[in-house]
């Protein structure tokens, strides 16, 4: 029990979306492959990360904590990775507790404090675990950066992709789906508590 954070990365495998290069064989005993339209990954997972919680619930979630999945943009993305190098760049640990194994670090300085409450603030929640600006909360923003700097390429390559192709009014790529070289996906958060 407590809170679990997902990240989902959905890509549509409608047969005219996919590049031949792309395509995989599917088999599984009681999978239809030709009706299979959508491939769901787990991007990114956090465990008991409340400020990174708090932060989608505002941004993403339109302030509604409710485990529902909410869609996620690469600028969503890009600002909350900035905002944890941002404590992570600042951050100081008080005289002694450079010397404690990492996660086991308690006390960082109160300009560090300030600056993470005021960055990222935490939010309490049934078994969201501890609120303390600590190794904890310090791991939460590096693991962030470390899982959303790739996918954060990865749309980016979409969008190269994409932009490189003529569309029509709609945004519809006129040309055949298949001569581009990567999929389009979309990213989704959702919580479990």
């Amino acid at each position: 029990m407590g809170l679990d954070m997902y990240l989902w990365k959905k890509t549509s495998l409608y047969p005219f979306m996919i590049p031949d290069a792309c395509k995989v064989e599917i088999n599984i005993s009681g999978v239809d492959p030709t009706k299979v339209t959508e491939i769901t990954e787990k991007a990114a997972y956090w465990r008991k990360a409340s400020h990174i919680h708090n932060w989608f619930v505002h941004h993403a979630c339109e302030g509604e904590d409710d485990c529902k999945e909410h869609w996620v943009t690469k600028e969503m993305m890009e600002e909350l990775v900035e905002k944890c190098k941002t404590i992570i760049h600042g951050w100081e640990w008080e005289e002694g507790e450079e010397e404690k194994p990492y996660m086991e670090r308690e006390t960082c300085t109160k300009k560090t404090r300030k600056l993470a409450e005021k960055t990222l603030p935490q939010v309490e929640g049934f078994f969201f675990g501890g609120t303390e600006v600590n190794g904890w909360y310090l791991g939460g923003c590096k693991d962030t950066v470390k899982q959303l700097t790739p996918i954060i390429e990865q749309l980016r390559q979409v969008k190269t992709a994409l932009d490189s192709h003529d569309m029509d009014e709609d945004g519809c790529i006129l040309q055949d789906w298949a001569s581009l070289e990567t999929i389009p996906f979309e990213l989704y958060y959702q919580s479990s508590w």
